[in-house]
């Protein structure tokens, strides 16, 4: 991805003033190397964003200090990503953006479908929104931008943007302009995996009722999220804020699969016949699942955590097994069961943290973020809660945890 930085720390030729926290600069084209007018520039997952004017000149103020990303969009152009240190702060870009080239070859196989929204519309806001009482309340302010493709052979829904997909939510406060990079939807196995590139636009009112509204909505949509999880692994309080986390492995039931390898060959099951097995144990052992769940001791944070020897802002989060979360100080929500179609029922809210690569880690950082997130798949809970329920990295609860 092509990215062009010029490190100068004033404005020629203006009065400003940058503040110490400041990303101030210039979009141009790579075709004709003119500006580009209305692009976006933000840095992910906070409300630090802006857009570029007429000239390409941009101001981004007071963006987090330490480790972090700008990005950079506009409708026909590559998304340009640009990584910034705080001593770098202030600083000033000239980004040359891309034109961004389809890929030919997944469109010839998955063409674009005529009816996408009438067809998949539904199942694409349960899967990127999400079915919570906060998805309730969250409109797609721009559905046109999207164009829907569909593999038949292997039941594979992929969901692109022509341009910023723009999620008003009324329960939170919240405008979501969220750069969608992938959302790719496997409907036989049921998982999603989305990337991209989300900021946040506070709601503005001054009715007192709806900006306490939002505050309680907020506090309780933190609470027991993953970035609630991640700020107390790495402040090391996870007791004190309420998760306890423990390991988690599976095993195979072999003994289902000797068991179904005979049934297989015997339509009808006779009393008494490989091994002695009855019919009845074959019942038995048919109705059990494919894996058994082994849940094991209790985790500290410095067991899974280890400080980031190239970083001081980060940490890095890692585990030879995954992991099982519980948060004991909120119940899982009804809807959760009802729209997940469970029926076995916990006190509070549970989460596997499952490596998707063994090897894989993650860095952590105080604000909640992690990078290197498909290294993970959440299974639970925090799964359930989708882009509805999503907080930005700068949110702080009313009351300081400890």
């Amino acid at each position: 991805m092509h990215k062009c930085v010029c490190c100068i720390f004033f404005l020629v030729a203006t009065n400003f003033l940058l503040s110490q926290n400041s990303i101030i600069g210039t979009v141009l084209s790579a075709i004709d190397n003119k500006p580009i007018a209305n692009a976006n520039i933000f840095v992910p997952n906070t409300t630090y964003g802006t857009t570029s004017n007429n000239e390409g000149y941009f101001e981004l103020q007071y963006v987090p200090y330490g480790n972090n990303d700008v990005i950079i969009s506009c409708v026909g152009y590559s998304t340009v990503s640009y990584s910034y240190t705080g001593t770098q702060l202030p600083l000033k870009l000239t980004v040359v953006m891309p034109q961004k080239v389809n890929d030919a070859t997944s469109i010839t196989v998955m063409p674009i479908e005529k009816d996408g929204w009438e067809k998949w519309g539904k199942l694409f806001m349960e899967a990127y929104i999400g079915t919570t009482y906060n998805a309730l309340n969250c409109k797609l302010l721009n559905k046109e931008v999207l164009e829907f493709r569909y593999s038949k052979r292997t039941g594979e829904l992929i969901v692109s943007a022509t341009d910023v997909i723009k999620i008003q939510n009324s329960e939170l406060g919240y405008t979501i302009n969220h750069q969608l990079e992938l959302f790719s939807c496997n409907i036989p196995n049921k998982s999603v995996v989305v990337e991209g590139y989300p900021y946040f636009t506070p709601i503005q009112t001054t009715i007192n009722r709806k900006i306490k509204g939002y505050s309680v909505a907020r506090e309780v949509a933190y609470k027991g999220s993953m970035m609630h999880l991640i700020r107390s692994i790495y402040s090391n309080t996870i007791t004190q804020n309420g998760f306890v986390i423990r390991e988690y492995d599976t095993l195979v039931n072999y003994e289902k699969l000797r068991v179904k390898a005979i049934v297989a060959t015997n339509k009808i099951l006779k009393v008494n016949t490989i091994n002695t097995d009855s019919a009845a144990y074959y019942n038995r052992v048919m109705q059990q699942p494919k894996y058994f769940i082994i849940i094991g001791k209790i985790l500290e944070a410095n067991e899974i955590c280890k400080i980031d020897t190239n970083s001081r802002d980060r940490k890095i989060l890692h585990y030879n097994k995954s992991l099982y979360v519980e948060y004991k100080n909120e119940k899982q929500d009804e809807r959760y069961y009802s729209t997940q179609f469970m029926l076995h029922k916990t006190p509070y809210q549970t989460t596997k943290l499952i490596w998707v690569d063994p090897q894989k880690t993650l860095a952590i950082t105080a604000d909640g973020n992690y990078a290197n997130a498909l290294a993970i798949y959440l299974d639970g809970y925090m799964g359930w809660e989708k882009m509805a329920d999503l907080l930005p990295l700068d949110y702080e609860v009313a009351v300081k945890e400890k």
